[in-house]
């Protein structure tokens, strides 16, 4: 590898133990921000959860399937995403895409293409979104085909079951170690943001998202109202943030 390339221009397979800086480089493209390095040092440690638990494993799974080869062409088809109409379906944004990126004659295939849409929003959004060859993610993925929007296929996948908007406040006792001790329930946690609040092993354990600052970014974010999460987290962003910082009430 050519240590005096831009790390951002480092192959997506080269992901694995970026340093601070680069990592705050990739979320402030992500997020659209400026967060200086301390700022971003004060977020869960410049988010080390969620670039060892999820950024860096995603991104080597499905480098060798993609039509982009390094952070930053990465990073170029998230802003592309999310510059795109919420409801537009998959099929016309890869299609965009295809053409946009090609330099050839003949643009590429879309099975790159769609992968690499596929490993773009699982980044934004934190969240197991369809799948990727030869990679399984566990737990649940949310399913986005090619006649459906992005912001259809969260809404499906994250709509409350309930039709209660009623703000929740979560007692300062409601900790990991409390919820298992009283309630014999265990929590197990999880970077995907599909399993947040799923039970298993006969509803004796909880699954819970612990990414607080991730969410938070998202809110801080220019592209917060447009986010497909945007309906969701307007209604259930409190409760979730708080759940997602049990983890460092332990």
């Amino acid at each position: 590898m050519n240590t005096s390339l831009d790390p951002l221009d480092w192959p997506l397979a080269s992901t694995h133990s970026l340093a601070l800086s680069v990592r705050r480089d990739i979320i402030n493209e992500i997020f659209n921000l400026s967060l200086a390095e301390q700022d971003f040092r004060c977020r869960d440690n410049g988010l080390t959860a969620f670039f060892d638990d999820w950024f860096e494993e995603q991104c080597e799974a499905a480098a060798s399937q993609l039509s982009v080869r390094t952070h930053r062409e990465l990073l170029q088809v998230v802003a592309h995403i999310q510059s795109t109409d919420n409801r537009e379906h998959r099929s016309m944004i890869a299609e965009k895409l295809r053409t946009s990126s090609s330099t050839a004659k003949t643009p590429p295939e879309l099975a790159p293409i769609n992968a690499s849409l596929t490993l773009a929003v699982r980044i934004w959004l934190s969240t197991s979104i369809d799948s990727l060859q030869h990679f399984v993610t566990p737990g649940h993925s949310v399913l986005w085909n090619s006649g459906r929007s992005l912001g259809d296929a969260i809404e499906d996948a994250f709509s409350p079951k309930g039709q209660s908007t009623e703000m929740i406040q979560l007692p300062k006792a409601f900790t990991a170690a409390n919820l298992e001790k009283i309630a014999g329930i265990q929590v197990q946690w999880t970077s995907n943001l599909a399993d947040h609040l799923s039970m298993k092993d006969d509803d004796t354990k909880v699954i819970l998202f612990h990414q607080a600052s991730f969410l938070e970014l998202h809110r801080e974010s220019m592209w917060y109202v447009k986010s497909p999460f945007f309906s969701f987290m307007r209604q259930h962003n409190w409760v979730i943030i708080q759940s997602a910082s049990l983890r460092h009430a332990l």
